[in-house]
């Protein structure tokens, strides 16, 4: 199994978001120094308890703290956006990044970003929307033809070039013909997972999928390869899953318990988070390493849909004021 992380993120509402930003940004650094392979970063316009409108500025602060790590977006709600924009922020994160990024996509969830925008999820138009600003975006990195490119969501006009004066859509992104693509499913049999399929795009599961849903989703992924003469690569799913933090297998796992009866209040096990790194700051010696063989393993025990881990010495403010208190997920080879 190898380890990386989705930052939804999670914040009450009314929560600080520069102060939420800040911790969230604090976690990517602590996960980059601990070897987690990348982070995914969530969009969403109207949810106010994940609170990051703009992934991509937020990852381009991030890039400058961290030193390996990848970061994607986890996803650029494709019916959110204008395709001309769209693509010349991401061309320029991709450029920023030089190879530290991936464009994760897909066609979005949140009633409230639907109606932002006038999508009708029960149409399920979305889903032709996200195929079209994919494919648009794609073409604008290749070859931006000159003229007016209008539809019933966007509107703009691609100049012709004019060389003297150093006029045209110039701009590309790093890794081409582009970053790495990965697609976001959510219901069962997911079409945007048959589409990651079909042109080979890394499939994503996301962390509340039940395991019957979840079942569906390599199915969805072969049915798109099998329809182009491709063959998945099964080592390439991320699976999405909520781990909880403790100091000790034996906390963790009776927290854990106790939550199914009565919920332990979130504020409780923050604070002790935040205590260990008012140490850490000070200079003190932590009282445990994070040994992350051992996260490792167990977070590949951890149930279907949700887990429990002793990942020693965590970070005071993994997953900031969230009742979760880390939102990181492994993703491995295969669904069970």
């Amino acid at each position: 199994m190898r380890c990386g992380y989705f930052a939804m993120p999670l914040h009450p509402p009314g929560a600080d978001p520069a102060r939420t930003m800040e911790e969230d940004l604090e976690q990517l650094v602590t996960l980059d120094r601990l070897g987690f392979e990348e982070a995914w970063i969530g969009e969403h316009f109207t949810a106010m308890w994940e609170n990051i409108p703009c992934p991509d500025l937020f990852i381009a602060k991030a890039l400058a703290l961290t030193q390996t790590m990848k970061l994607g977006t986890g996803v650029s709600c494709l019916p959110n956006h204008s395709p001309l924009m769209l693509a010349q922020r991401i061309a320029q994160l991709d450029q920023m990044a030089r190879g530290r990024f991936y464009w994760g996509v897909g066609s979005g969830g949140f009633p409230g970003d639907f109606e932002v925008v006038g999508v009708d999820p029960k149409s399920g138009e979305q889903r032709e929307i996200t195929r079209a600003v994919l494919d648009l975006i794609l073409e604008l990195w290749n070859d931006p033809k000159p003229g007016l490119y209008e539809s019933k969501y966007w509107r703009f006009r691609i100049p012709e070039p004019q060389e003297d004066i150093g006029l045209r859509l110039h701009l590309r992104p790093y890794q081409r013909p582009h970053p790495p693509i990965g697609v976001a499913g959510v219901s069962a049999k997911s079409e945007t997972l048959v589409l990651a399929g079909e042109r080979g795009y890394i499939p994503m599961s996301i962390n509340f999928v039940p395991p019957r849903i979840l079942r569906t989703h390599w199915d969805a992924v072969e049915a798109g390869a099998q329809r182009v003469g491709r063959v998945a690569d099964r080592s390439s799913w991320r699976i999405a899953r909520d781990v909880y933090v403790a100091d000790t297998n034996a906390e963790a796992r009776r927290d854990a318990g106790l939550r199914r009866h009565a919920p332990v209040p979130p504020r409780q096990h923050l604070d002790r988070r935040r205590s260990r790194h008012r140490r850490s700051q000070a200079g003190e010696a932590p009282r445990r390493g994070w040994r992350v063989r051992r996260a490792a393993r167990d977070c590949a025990r951890m149930a279907p849909a949700s887990g429990v881990g002793a990942l020693d010495g965590a970070p005071a403010r993994a997953g900031a004021a969230s009742p979760r208190v880390v939102g990181g997920y492994p993703y491995r080879d295969s669904a069970q």
